[in-house]
């Protein structure tokens, strides 16, 4: 069961913050994506930046973030923005090997 609490709790009780950082630890900043690497072969889970050309992208050129989730069962849900100075882009596919869906344009 998850229990609220307050800032003050959590500031007296470090124990608090450490679970939930420990959470989040297998989505963390993973670096930037040498531009040429095939998304494809991506699947440790974490954050990361695109900055150039990729391969199996669902754009042709890569300004943005790539996300890859764990499932469960090996599945990797992969979530990734285009981002430009004309519009931004959200994509997600629920598998490396499936095709990419449009989730959000602006």
């Amino acid at each position: 069961m998850i229990q609220k609490k307050s800032l003050k709790d959590a500031i007296q009780n470090p124990e608090i913050i450490s679970v939930v950082g420990e959470l989040l630890i297998p989505y963390q900043y993973k670096g930037e994506l040498p531009s040429g690497t095939d998304l494809n072969t991506i699947d440790g889970h974490g954050i990361y930046k695109l900055n150039g050309t990729y391969v199996n992208v669902p754009f042709t050129q890569s300004w943005g973030t790539l996300v890859v989730l764990h499932n469960g069962g090996g599945s990797k849900t992969q979530i990734i923005t285009e981002v430009t100075s004309q519009y931004f882009n959200i994509f997600a596919r629920k598998d490396r090997n499936s095709s990419w869906i449009q989730i959000a344009t602006k």
